[in-house]
């Protein structure tokens, strides 16, 4: 077809500006969940709560963290349903300004000795708001590579947008790890504010880059072929329910599994086991930089091999691994403890690289943006927000026992396998609807 050729030429002239362009807003979204996820754990009980108990502090600092995605499935509804009905680029444009401000605001907020109790509220009203963009940055991201990307390649192209993850975690956890090495008064009366306040050049790149890309090829065809919803969340919610509730059950790894990788076993790593807390942001920068290798060949992976099949297959191997995640680490053997978190890791990261193309797959082009964001979103809010606050729950309420959290880890990755059971494979001949040819029934 005529329109096909065209696209392709599209396609073959803007590799580098979709890999920018889908990677720059996950650098900033999760370079910001890095930072904020280290800082809950190891510095904000001390500047906003400090009239707390010690295992208090460390709590409320993560129910901050939880407020955020709380609000992240309102982000990704909101805009989810606007980039199907006005386009991919413009909301792209718009979550990286929400979430580059409010990273920044984060950098210059009074703790609570300056104002009190309305240290930690703003603290909470601005994670609420940065939830509000980042709800729908990932899968707008994936789904702005997937419908650029050659119909063989649809799997290696999403996991770009996996790639920026890792990018932006490496660089918090790695600048991170470096103010921590100033002396403990000046860490936590100044150090700690400059990674945020580096989020300055990151939105200002990547407002550079956003501004100059095109529109995709799959939106451009919906115009032309009127094929646009009045309201696209109402439409998705009414054609593709098993997929969007699938996609829930399949973000379990992503969000509850990967979340307790994330997020309580860097304050397991320094705060129990007693290393320093350099060595856990390196831990965690190291792993991120691992799985920025790693991604790609997932990707890769899935055209090859299918992603349903593999999909499966990496969420079990999560679930073998949970409980030597923490017997390596209990051993306090500086070795062994890179080993349980470096693989259980990596491991995490082989499942998370093939979502982006898998979910982008799963609904047709009018409300593949709502579907992702509204199906993955939600399930980040329940699992991911809280599974920091379940993770510490556990352990103390257990006796600082840690079998309660692997066998958490292990039932997340069993939700995994069974909403990747009940979505269709989607990287066979046809399974995608033609470019130019957009319907809005799902894949079966």
């Amino acid at each position: 077809m005529e329109g096909q050729a065209g696209v392709s030429k599209v396609v073959k002239a803007s590799v580098g500006n979709v890999i920018l362009a889908s990677a720059v807003g996950s650098v900033l979204e999760w370079y910001d969940f890095a930072l904020y996820s280290a800082a809950a754990a190891l510095v904000f009980s001390h500047l906003f709560f400090p009239k707390m108990s010690s295992v208090a502090g460390i709590m409320a600092s993560f129910g901050t963290f939880a407020a955020g995605f709380l609000f992240r499935p309102i982000g990704g509804i909101i805009f989810g349903n606007l980039g199907d009905k006005y386009g991919r680029k413009t909301v792209l444009v718009v979550t990286l300004l929400i979430m580059g401000i409010c990273t920044t605001l984060i950098g210059i907020l009074p703790t609570y000795n300056s104002i009190g109790n309305w240290a930690p509220l703003l603290l909470i009203l601005i994670r609420i708001l940065q939830g509000l963009g980042s709800g729908a940055e990932f899968s707008g991201a994936s789904v702005y590579a997937v419908e650029f990307a050659p119909k063989n390649r649809r799997g290696l192209w999403g996991s770009f947008t996996v790639m920026g993850v890792w990018a932006g975690i490496m660089l918090s956890t790695g600048l991170f790890s470096l103010v921590s090495r100033l002396p403990q008064a000046e860490f936590l009366s100044w150090g700690w504010r400059l990674p945020f306040l580096f989020s300055v050049v990151l939105v200002a790149v990547g407002l550079v880059i956003r501004a100059r890309i095109e529109e995709t090829p799959d939106f451009q065809g919906l115009k032309e072929s009127k094929s646009i919803e009045r309201i696209p969340l109402w439409a998705m919610l009414r054609n593709a329910p098993k997929e969007v509730v699938s996609v829930m059950a399949a973000t379990g790894i992503a969000a509850g599994y990967g979340y307790v990788i994330q997020a309580f076993a860097v304050f397991y790593v320094a705060k129990v086991l007693g290393f320093p807390a350099s060595m856990a942001s390196l831990l965690y920068a190291v792993s991120a930089g691992l799985s920025i290798i790693s991604a790609p060949l997932f990707g890769w992976m899935s055209d090859i091999i299918g992603r349903r099949r593999l999909f499966i297959i990496t969420a079990v191997a999560t679930a073998v691994v949970a409980f030597p995640l923490f017997w390596l680490m209990d051993t306090r053997i500086v070795g062994l403890v890179w080993l349980g978190y470096v693989i259980p890791f990596l491991v995490m990261n082989s499942n998370y690289a093939i979502s982006p193309a898998f979910y982008s797959e799963v609904f047709a082009g009018n409300i593949r943006y709502s579907g992702f964001a509204f199906g993955r979103e939600v399930a980040t809010a329940i699992l991911g927000g809280t599974a920091p606050l379940i993770a510490m729950a556990m352990y103390t309420s257990s006796g600082n026992r840690i079998w309660p959290i692997a066998l958490y880890m292990i039932v997340m990755s069993a939700l995994t396998v069974l909403g990747g059971y009940f979505l269709p494979e989607t990287n066979r001949e046809g399974t995608l609807e033609a470019r130019l040819e957009i319907g809005s029934e799902p894949p079966k």
